[in-house]
């Protein structure tokens, strides 16, 4: 009873409407929480104004304290005791109902400096050192009496004597040690340490990247916030506490509105209030803009100074060093056969005075560049190389060679501008004809247009990227004799033929860097063999344990393979949106992907802003060299695409960021079976494509999506009677079982698909065996599985008829004519095919009259079906079955006619792909054998035989 007295001192009412204490920042916060859980698929509640500012129900409890403030924050600050005593009541009131209860502090602002425990704590969350937790659960209880004692005196309507009663009552719970330690454990704070307006722009542009999302399909970015503002707002203000929270479903809702409608979202006096504070934001910019204008004053001052700097350098030194800077080693005699490529830069930099040597990572850029300063470096007085991996600005100001050759005094660390202006000032006195080399250059910086300026010097930047304003000299590839040239020089023991060679640099596309890695990797092994390392590169197994030798890079690292490589192609410094395309689209066949196909990928609805996005995208990754766009057509240096698949791999939920692209092929493939056959046979390739390079290992965060893909691309397989998928069908089924509930949906429409090709194969029994287990899985499912439950039980009963059983057959038939007419499901495509199946019985049972019948009901039930329904192949079928009824009733020119008439609808459809026509000449031909035309015959067959070869 204690802890409930004590409870109902200390707990505050939360469930009020939002007033305007930070509620910007808030909102804020709570938009962007909504729009992380909504991209991750993760489905939480998120209260506002109930309990806490902020409540987050899902698989554990969050509550959450938002503060935006502009002083500092310590034990002793009011808002701080506050929380801890909310959380405390919230703590007490859900700890016995609520396993996993967490506490969020979060605020913008910074820890008083002399506040050494709450340092200590945000370092170590969660506390594990067990000093620390006693140090930080003492400090909890001691905040909490000092809390508690402060209630009761407020509520002084007894006597002191009574309080005091009550405070000494309640010691025993504050002083429970275990009960303090536990709650402690579970708060966590937040200190972002930036001002408050800094806070609320830094929390705006996150949400602009989220809702940058393909998910969002390019809708305008602003207007969704707006939207989702509002929306968190109104939500806030429901006098049901339980409806005061956002979720998945209800942003669902949001997204189904159109643009055009979207504004009954939109609450314009809220916006007014926000734009209020935009317009702070907006008198900061003028004052920034006034603090700019005053900096150029100082950089004029500080330009004079660096002149009368740059004149006494000049009197106290004759020269500096002809090499500023160490120049990387380099053999020039393993230039392999590409003497002229030397030439031919020096050629371009006398007439240019800025060249991009352009190329993707290991293709030799650096290696060409320092071939070419060691040919040429008697040619310039000063020579300048700078590796900028780690950035452009970053490489010119901490390299010491620089400053200790250019005689400038060292720089405080804060003195970061003035380092990089004085740098760029002495190189810019500096006079005679001069060199700097701008390697592994990589992300555009704005400050490469200050070192562009300078004035005599020839500046050569190796680089990846497509740089506007410069000259670019693209690296050709190496020919096949200089690339075997390159790999015998380094590994010549393990005797290889030109075929191995010429598959390992196809698989490598001549990739000078990999191509030395594989041959210094055979070099020191013991045992490996190029056979071997092809076999990996096959298998997507550079990462195997057994070719894990150790080489040493340029810096003298020993590293592997793999991380040689994944380090060339380091992602880390690409933006987000980058590095999701680059995802999307290792993963695809580009040399074999159309735009459209893109463009299709996410529905209709999406056609028109893909067309934008993606054109934009490609464009993006074609300037920073990461893809290569000739036209129309679009490639990816093989060894990039692997590298990213290989980071993929090992990211901590791998391919997680390709759910949507999954979900979506698996859509488009699927609409193509039910109406437009050409359409799903467009996607296959990239079905099979995303299959192949997302093994099994790696499917964990995504694998019901892969599932269900692959589902569909073996189902499609079985229309364009591809050799036999019984095999693969039976892998994807015992995997399924393993991943999926025994009485899952999907497994019942594999079920239903692996028995149709076991049925084509001739293994009856088995075929009977999984139509049942799809019959039992599907008849327990929900509603939406009723049109699958149909056709299994449509495919079943073909399969009793075929077997002769009859009986069964009717007993099934009855079944299926009960729960169409309980569902009310005459617009799907199994009602066609049960008149259909009915047509073969009568068929079986020599009532051809009947079969013919019903044959063209089936036609007539599958012309009426709605479009997107309506797959055609069924229909060929049909015409092909009325056909050899019609012949088995002695009826030659209706049968020839329903045969022209498939062979009709065969050739609007243009699928290549269908052996349909086979079945289409043998009628044919059957007829006219039947009529006695001969010649007809004759050439039926030949075209027949023209059409299997």
């Amino acid at each position: 009873m204690k802890d409930q007295q004590l409870l109902a001192l200390i707990d505050i009412n939360r469930d009020a409407i939002a007033t305007n204490r930070g509620f910007y920042f808030q909102y804020l916060t709570v938009a962007k929480k909504w729009l992380e859980n909504y991209t991750s698929n993760v489905d939480k509640d998120i209260f506002t104004e109930v309990d806490d500012d902020i409540k987050e129900v899902g698989e554990e409890i969050i509550f959450t304290q938002i503060k935006c403030y502009s002083s500092t924050f310590s034990f002793q600050s009011k808002e701080i005791r506050k929380a801890i005593l909310n959380f405390f009541a919230l703590y007490l009131k859900n700890n016995d109902q609520v396993e996993n209860l967490v506490f969020d502090f979060i605020t913008n602002t910074t820890v008083a400096k002399t506040e050494d425990i709450l340092h200590k704590w945000i370092s170590e969350q969660p506390i594990i050192n067990k000093e620390l937790l006693n140090l930080c659960s003492n400090k909890i209880s001691e905040i909490l009496f000092d809390e508690i004692q402060k209630k009761l005196e407020k509520n002084n309507s007894t006597k002191k004597e009574e309080n005091s009663q009550n405070i000494s009552d309640f010691e025993d719970i504050i002083n429970d040690k275990n009960l303090i330690q536990d709650f402690t454990g579970k708060i966590f704070w937040h200190f972002d340490e930036i001002p408050p307006e800094e806070a609320i722009i830094i929390l705006t542009n996150e949400i602009h990247l989220l809702l940058q999302d393909p998910i969002f399909s390019s809708r305008p970015v602003k207007l969704l916030m707006e939207a989702l503002l509002c929306e968190i707002y109104r939500r806030s203000q429901e006098k049901n506490p339980q409806d005061r929270k956002v979720t998945n479903s209800i942003l669902n809702q949001i997204l189904e509105t159109k643009d055009s409608e979207l504004t009954k979202y939109i609450d314009k006096r809220l916006l007014n209030l926000f734009n209020f504070r935009l317009d702070i934001l907006e008198d900061k910019l003028v004052n920034v803009q006034n603090i700019l204008d005053n900096s150029l004053k100082i950089q004029e001052q500080h330009s004079d100074i660096l002149n009368k700097i740059a004149a006494e350098y000049k009197k106290a030194n004759d020269f500096f060093p002809h090499f500023l800077t160490t120049i990387p080693f380099v053999n020039p005699d393993n230039l392999n056969g590409r003497n002229d490529l030397i030439d031919d830069l020096k050629r371009l930099l006398s007439e240019n005075k800025h060249i991009s040597v352009n190329g993707n990572g290991g293709m030799g850029k650096s290696y060409l560049i320092k071939s070419f300063v060691h040919k040429f470096h008697s040619e310039y007085d000063y020579i300048l190389w700078l590796n900028v991996e780690s950035g452009l600005v970053n490489s010119l100001t901490t390299n010491q060679q620089i400053t200790s050759s250019l005689k400038i005094p060292p720089l405080e660390a804060e003195q970061f501008n003035e380092a990089l202006n004085l740098i760029v000032h002495t190189l810019n006195n500096i006079p005679g004809q001069n060199l700097l080399i701008v390697d592994s250059y990589d992300v555009v910086e704005p400050e490469m247009e200050i070192v562009k300026s300078l004035q005599n010097w020839n500046i050569i930047a190796g680089t990846r990227l497509r740089l506007q304003d410069w000259k670019d000299f693209p690296l050709p590839s190496l020919e096949f004799e200089q690339a075997k040239a390159l790999y015998l020089s380094i590994e010549n023991q393990d005797p290889v033929d030109d075929q191995q060679l010429g598959l390992l640099f196809d698989t490598v596309e001549y990739n000078t860097l990999v191509i030395s890695l594989v041959a210094k990797t055979i070099q020191q092994s013991f045992t490996l063999t190029l056979a071997d390392v092809l076999k990996h590169f096959q298998e997507k197994s550079l990462d195997d344990q057994t070719i894990q030798v150790q080489l040493q890079n340029d810096y003298g690292e020993s590293l592997s393979l793999l991380i040689i490589l994944n380090k060339t192609f380091d992602l880390s410094k690409l933006e987000s949106i980058d590095k999701y395309y680059l995802s999307f689209f290792a993963l695809l066949p580009l040399e074999e992907t159309n735009f459209i196909d893109l463009v299709d990928w996410f529905g209709k609805a999406s056609v028109a802003p893909n067309t934008i996005a993606f054109t934009n995208i490609i464009n993006t990754l074609h300037s920073k060299g990461l893809l290569e766009r000739n036209g129309k057509r679009i490639t990816m240096h093989k060894m990039l695409r692997e590298s990213i698949l290989y980071q993929e791999r090992n990211d901590s939920s791998p391919f997680l960021n390709q759910l949507f692209n999954v979900i979506n092929l698996s859509a488009r493939i699927k609409e193509g079976y039910n109406n437009n056959l050409s359409q799903a046979l467009r996607f296959l390739k990239y079905g099979e494509a995303i299959l192949k390079e997302i093994k099994e290992p790696f499917r964990t965060e995504i694998y019901q999506p892969m599932l269900m893909l692959e589902n569909e691309v073996l189902n499609i397989y079985g229309w364009i009677k591809k050799d036999t998928m019984t095999s693969r069908w039976q892998d994807l089924i015992d995997r399924a079982e393993k991943h999926l509930d025994k009485n899952d949906s999907l497994l019942g429409i594999m079920s239903n698909n692996i028995a149709l090709t076991l049925a084509a194969d001739g293994e009856l029994d088995k075929a009977f065996t999984y139509f049942e287990k799809a019959i039992e899985i599907l008849s327990v499912a929900d509603r939406k599985a009723i049109p699958h439950l149909l056709m299994s039980m449509c495919n079943m009963s073909t399969l009793l008829i075929n077997n002769g059983n009859f009986p069964l057959f009717f007993d099934y038939f009855e079944k299926i004519e009960k729960l169409r007419k309980k569902y009310d499901l005459y617009d799907d495509p199994s009602y066609p095919i049960q008149a259909q199946i009915m047509g073969s019985a009568y068929n079986e049972l020599s009532n051809f009259p009947m079969a013919i019948k019903l044959y063209k009901t089936a036609i007539e039930l599958h012309k009426k079906l709605p479009v997107e329904l309506k797959n055609d192949v069924f229909l060929i079928n049909y015409y092909l079955k009325l056909g050899y009824a019609h012949v088995l009733d002695k009826d030659l020119e209706n049968a020839n006619l329903a045969a022209r008439i498939a062979g009709s609808i065969y050739l609007d459809l243009e699928l290549k792909e269908l052996n349909h026509h086979i079945e289409i000449l043998k009628l044919m031909i059957l007829i006219a054998e039947l009529q006695g035309d001969d010649e007809g015959v004759k050439i039926l067959k030949e075209t027949l035989k023209n059409t299997q070869n």
